[in-house]
C-alpha cells in the first residue's frame, strides 16, 4: 500500500491523522470520564497527545497500525443539529474507478474522534478495533458509522479473517457498537484494570463488494 488509505461514509470522512489532530486527542485523554475503560493514561500535557500522534501516524507504512481521524464530510449537518439514524445510511460501494475528489479535498476537516486496526496477528490475519470519539459528537451513531468502513476495508482491502475486540464489561456504550456491528462474544477475560470481554467479528464467506463506506487512494 503506497499512500494512505482515506475512507469516507455518509457523514464522514476517515482520513490520515495530522500533527494538529493532537489537540483533539488531548480533549478526550485528558477526560476522566472519556479515558475510564480504555487503560489509557490520563494526559496531563499537550505533549502526551503530540508524542501520540508522531508516534502512530506513519503505523499504516508497516502494516502494524491503521488509525484514521474521524472528520465531517461536506454538506453533513454540524453537530447539535438532527443526526441521521444509523438505518438511514446509504450502504454505497466501494468505488474502483473515480476517486472521490471533494471526499479528498475535505480530509483535512474537523478532528471528531478516531479508530484503528492495531495489534496484528503475527500472519496478519487478525487485528484489533479501537476507537474513542470527542464527547460533543457522541450520541449520533458515527462510530457506528465508521466502524462499518473500516471493517469492510479490514475484509476487503486487507483480506483479514478476523477482527478483534475486547471492552471492559462495564463499557455498555462499546458493547452496543460492536454488537450492532455483529461482534459475537467469545468470553470474558481478566486484566490489571478489569474484566473484559473478548468479541471477535470473522470475515464473511463470500467477501463482495463493501458497503457503508468509499474508499479512494
Amino acid at each position: 500500500m503506497d499512500t494512505f488509505p482515506h475512507l469516507q461514509t455518509e457523514r464522514l470522512v476517515l482520513r490520515e491523522m495530522q500533527p494538529r489532530d493532537a489537540a483533539g486527542f488531548f480533549e478526550i485523554r485528558s477526560d476522566p470520564g472519556s479515558v475510564k475503560y480504555t487503560g489509557v493514561p490520563l494526559y496531563t500535557e499537550m505533549a502526551q497527545a503530540e508524542e501520540y500522534v508522531s508516534r502512530v501516524a506513519d503505523g499504516w507504512k508497516s502494516g502494524e497500525s491503521y488509525t484514521w481521524v474521524l472528520s465531517w464530510r461536506a454538506g453533513t449537518p454540524a453537530a447539535g443539529q438532527e443526526p441521521l439514524a444509523v438505518a438511514d445510511i446509504d450502504p454505497g460501494l466501494l468505488l474502483e474507478e473515480e476517486p472521490d475528489a471533494q471526499g479528498a479535498a475535505d480530509a483535512g476537516g474537523e478532528m471528531l474522534g478516531s479508530i484503528c486496526l492495531w495489534n496484528p496477528s503475527p500472519d496478519r490475519s487478525s487485528y484489533s478495533i479501537g476507537y474513542e470519539m470527542r464527547p460533543a459528537f457522541r450520541g449520533q451513531g458515527l462510530m457506528s458509522e465508521a466502524v462499518a468502513a473500516v471493517e469492510r476495508f479490514a475484509f476487503w482491502q486487507l483480506g483479514l479473517q478476523r477482527i478483534l475486540a475486547d471492552p471492559r464489561v462495564e463499557n455498555v456504550a462499546s458493547h452496543k457498537i460492536l454488537t450492532r456491528a455483529g461482534y459475537e462474544q467469545k468470553g470474558e477475560k481478566q486484566e490489571e484494570d478489569g474484566m473484559h470481554t473478548l468479541l471477535e467479528l470473522s470475515a464473511p464467506g463470500n467477501v463482495g463488494k463493501p458497503a457503508n463506506a468509499l474508499l479512494w487512494e
